[in-house]
């Protein structure tokens, strides 16, 4: 254990990534996945049929996005990964600002996509810039600190949603989601680790 935390200390894209997905994590976990369906279905024209459409074109978006990676190389993993994951916020927006079925699908669609990215870019990174005998050690790391904040995240907006409005809180939601997911690239490691293929 101790030998895997020096190898996830010592790399700053590792930690500044993995402490992001910590916040970002909680706040899809809460904004989406609890305020969601509860929004969705105060939603006038929206409903529960709007919200399973969004949460399938989501999933259609993710095919998309890996389609889409089978063709494309990513020169700089992690800026093209963190630029792509910022659209989870769109959707989050889209519903929490009252717009239509339609705009919040189109919006999924872009979140999905961005997912793929993100996901193939950053086992990408993690695989060519960790050695192999530290990468499952990287990843345990990875796992606890990006998925722990999730029920937290679940939790505290259910409960933030009971004392203020819900749609509010969705934007805002939306809001720290775009500011964490674009604030790791001001660290120059994440921006500028380069593709070894």
């Amino acid at each position: 254990m101790r030998a895997g935390w020096t190898e996830f200390t010592v790399r700053r894209w590792v930690w500044v990534i993995v402490v992001a997905f910590g916040i970002l994590n909680a706040v899809s976990a809460g904004g989406w996945l609890v305020l969601g369906p509860v929004v969705a279905k105060a939603t006038a024209g929206f409903g529960e049929r709007g919200w399973g459409l969004a949460l399938s074109v989501e999933s259609v978006g993710l095919l998309v996005g890996t389609v889409l990676l089978l063709r494309l190389r990513l020169r700089r993993p992690l800026l093209a990964g963190m630029i792509a994951v910022a659209g989870v916020a769109l959707p989050i927006l889209a519903l929490g600002g009252g717009l239509t079925a339609p705009w919040v699908a189109t919006a999924a669609l872009f979140a999905g996509v961005g997912s793929a990215i993100f996901g193939v870019a950053w086992d990408t990174a993690l695989q060519q810039h960790v050695p192999q005998a530290a990468l499952s050690r990287v990843y345990s790391y990875d796992m606890l600190g990006s998925f722990v904040a999730m029920p937290v995240g679940q939790l505290a907006w259910g409960l933030i949603a009971s004392a203020v409005d819900p749609h509010r809180l969705m934007v805002v939601s939306g809001v720290v989601y775009l500011i964490v997911a674009l604030g790791t690239l001001t660290i120059r490691s994440v921006r500028t680790l380069p593709d070894q293929a």
